[in-house]
């Protein structure tokens, strides 16, 4: 707790509001349940909600809590509200994998349909090149074969004189 305000507002009674810092937030089994950097709500006796408690901890400690809360569950194995605690006092287990939303699955399977006409169509030109090639050597081997027997023709010819 760093600052006290006073706030008198239309004759009711003096409310005093305190500023709190970089608070740790957790339940009755010890589960972190929020980390929140300011706070000026009337909070009293490290009770936060019905549920809840809290503990102001340092910055560097709230910033190693932070990065871990983003992909795992945490939770305490001691009372901070009974003695100091540090980041090997937290337990993170693993979040399980987030299922993909709509946007993401419709995504993959444009993709996927993508690749496979990219694929579908390397294949085509493939099959029409050799196609291509085929028909060439075709024509060559027909060619070929009229001049044989162009000049065998003319051998016969020759040999009948």
């Amino acid at each position: 707790m760093e600052d006290i305000k006073t706030i008198n507002i239309e004759n009711k009674p003096i409310e005093k509001t305190y500023s709190f810092y970089n608070l740790l937030v957790f339940d009755k089994e010890l589960n972190i349940v929020n980390l929140i950097n300011f706070s000026n709500r009337n909070l009293k006796d490290n009770i936060y909600d019905d549920n809840s408690f809290y503990v102001e901890i340092p910055l560097e400690l709230f910033i190693q809590i932070r990065m871990l809360l983003d992909s795992n569950t945490l939770k305490l194995t001691k009372n901070p509200l009974k003695e100091q605690i540090t980041i090997q006092d937290i337990q993170a287990t693993p979040l399980p994998p987030q299922p993909p939303t709509r946007d993401e699955l419709i995504n993959k399977a444009l993709l996927e349909q993508a690749l496979e006409v990219n694929t579908l169509s390397e294949k085509t030109q493939g099959l029409a090149q050799g196609v291509l090639e085929g028909a060439i050597l075709q024509n060559k081997i027909q060619s070929q074969l009229k001049l044989i027997s162009k000049a065998i023709l003319e051998l016969t010819m020759k040999g009948m004189k």
